[in-house]
């Protein structure tokens, strides 16, 4: 008997081992296959606003002079440069991003600090399952080509390769890692500036004393590529009116606002809004106590820090703003999970659990075949066809007020630089800063596109289309005709076209039912 249990550790601990390697390949070839199917998966608003853009960038134009974008440049570079060699639409712009996520996820499994091998493959075969399957849905939209997702991947890798190695053991932080991780906190601010707390917090909880000198040189290193890429591809003084003072004065006239009240407001309402966010805080405080005894500081204030920069990646909010706070909450789990060598018991709980985050990859891929298809983004839209119709391909439209798919669906460029147009793109022409104004009226009268898409979007429930786009109105009453039950106006001289081939595509649709 006792020979017995002196021999069952090593055999259970040998097949723990196997079985750790299985549930890592099976979980890297569902997710990939998952990932595929991903890319057809439900379209988002902002994303397809970040292609548009990208395309009307890469075809020469400026961002924030030319193009007006709130979001912050770095968000355009892969899609820039995907743009540069052709016309794609969103199932090219997202390879990109499922990419970046696996390179992500490599971050963790090569973290300086993971070195239990068995612990590491059933921890990241979860991880995996929870990136991939988990982030796309409950409105996080965590498949998408958006900056929240490009944020959530690079604080992946600044967290697994430098922030939390440097609070264990600092040591182990390897040259590659230490780089690239300075690089990444100098980049935070450019995909989006309401992520420069997080960027301040994460460097200081990544600091240390023997490391100043290189980390100022590569922050600034990261700092001068960033500005360089918006020299190339936008305006200085665009960026400082459009994504800074916009996004910080006139915004807040039309959301709940800013400030450290309402951010703090906002961090409270996302953890406490739901048991899924209750359960997930507590989840994040007993990783952090965890992370507290092993700080080598006394106060333990780098863990401190840390705590801060994750919490301020709420301040927006939940849904879709939320998602770099899981990206963080994965890697924290994983990283602070494969310290310490689990026992037996502890082992195989975790194991069948790796299991069921492995099914949840495997049930629509093999059991529930239309999970994808019920969401899958529309190729085609009744809108586009009438586009293909009565233009070439070189025409420019309009998609009013927040239709920013309607461009790809029909792949025409916008005939404005304001493609969408929203309240406080209105309210900013009242009083526009720098020097810098894009006319959306102006563009669309002298341009006078051949069919536009006007919903008249009510914003939000208050602010109705009238009080944001009257001028435009004032040029559709003037020179357009609408289709009947459609919110589609066609300019005058090409009306009787236009109607009688929606007329000849409505009777084929009711002739096909």
């Amino acid at each position: 008997m006792s020979s017995f249990n002196l021999s069952s550790p090593p055999v259970s601990n040998k097949l723990i081992r196997l079985f750790s390697y299985v549930a890592l390949v099976f979980s890297i070839i569902f997710g990939i296959w998952y990932q595929i199917c991903l890319l057809d998966y439900r379209e988002w608003g902002d994303e397809s606003e970040t292609i548009v853009a990208a395309k009307m960038l890469a075809r020469g134009m400026s961002l924030y002079s030319e193009v007006f974008n709130h979001h912050g440049p770095l968000t355009f570079l892969t899609g820039y440069i995907i743009e540069l060699f052709g016309n794609f639409s969103i199932r090219e712009h997202r390879i990109p991003i499922a990419v970046l996520q696996w390179l992500a996820i490599i971050s963790i499994y090569f973290s300086p600090l993971n070195k239990n091998i068995s612990e590491r493959n059933i921890y990241i075969a979860i991880a995996i399952a929870a990136t991939i399957s988990l982030l796309p849905e409950n409105n996080l939209y965590g498949h998408t080509y958006t900056y929240q997702v490009l944020c959530g991947i690079f604080l992946v890798i600044i967290i697994s390769q430098l922030t939390i190695p440097s609070i264990i053991d600092s040591k182990s932080i390897s040259p590659v890692g230490f780089a690239i991780g300075n690089l990444l906190i100098s980049s935070l601010p450019f995909l989006a500036v309401t992520y420069m707390p997080a960027a301040g917090l994460l460097y200081l909880a990544s600091l240390r004393l023997g490391t100043i000198k290189r980390s100022i040189y590569y922050l600034a290193v990261g700092l001068i590529a960033n500005i360089i890429f918006l020299g190339l591809i936008g305006s200085f003084k665009g960026y400082l009116a459009y994504h800074i003072y916009l996004n910080a004065e006139i915004l807040p006239l039309y959301n709940n606002g800013h400030g450290l009240f309402i951010f703090a407001k906002n961090i409270v309402s996302a953890i406490s809004s739901s048991i899924e966010g209750l359960m997930s805080f507590a989840g994040l405080l007993f990783i952090l106590s965890i992370l507290i005894n092993k700080d080598e500081s006394r106060i333990s204030w780098r863990t401190g820090f840390l705590t801060l920069a994750i919490l301020s990646l709420l301040m927006r909010g939940h849904a879709i703003h939320g998602v770099p706070f899981w990206y963080c909450y994965i890697t924290l789990f994983v990283i602070i999970a494969c310290q310490n060598e689990m026992p037996i018991k502890q082992k195989l709980l975790w194991s069948i659990f790796s299991i069921i985050c492995i099914l949840k990859l495997v049930y629509p891929l093999l059991i529930s075949k239309n999970y994808f298809k019920n969401e899958y983004r529309k190729e085609v839209t009744e809108f586009s066809q009438l586009v293909k119709n009565i233009t070439d391909e070189k025409d420019k439209i309009i998609a009013y007020s927040f239709r920013n798919y309607e461009y790809l669906a029909s792949d025409r460029l916008p005939a404005s630089g304001h493609f969408f147009y929203l309240p406080w793109q209105e309210k900013y022409n009242e009083n526009p800063k720098l020097g810098i104004a894009i006319s959306a009226c102006k563009e669309i009268d002298e341009y006078r596109p051949k069919i536009m898409l006007i919903d008249k979007w009510i914003v939000w429930g208050r602010y109705d289309w009238n009080t944001y786009a009257g001028c435009v109105q004032t040029i559709i009453d003037k020179f357009y005709s609408q289709l009947p039950d459609r919110p589609y106006y066609i300019r005058n001289d090409l009306f009787d076209k236009a109607i009688n081939y929606h007329k000849q595509s409505l009777s084929q649709s009711r002739s096909n039912k």
